[in-house]
């Protein structure tokens, strides 16, 4: 329709990483362009639900930042969507470890 083709669109890739197919960036990146090939839609966002259930904790959300950060980087794909919150806090680096 002319609104996807004109950008009048949000679409949001949701990712977790601790999910066992995306314990990487690039592993996340990798479903993302498959997604993108299949709805030939380009991602404008993307949204972190990384958790661990019952599990989760204030450490586990912000341990995920610093893949999130990588995830969104421009060199990740080259272009950066929109995502707003996905830089780690200071002092925090590295990817979270799976637990």
């Amino acid at each position: 329709s002319a609104l996807f083709k004109e950008g009048g669109y949000e679409h949001l890739s949701v990712f977790n990483c601790y999910r066992y197919l995306t314990r990487s960036p690039e592993e996340s990146l990798e479903i993302i362009l498959e997604i993108e090939t299949a709805s030939r839609l380009p991602v404008t966002g993307l949204v972190n639900a990384s958790n661990l259930g019952f599990e989760t904790g204030e450490e586990t959300i912000l341990d995920s930042l610093p893949y999130a950060g990588e995830l969104a980087a421009p060199s990740a794909r080259g272009r950066a969507p929109r995502t707003p919150g996905c830089s780690a806090p200071a002092g925090r680096s590295g990817r979270p470890a799976p637990r």
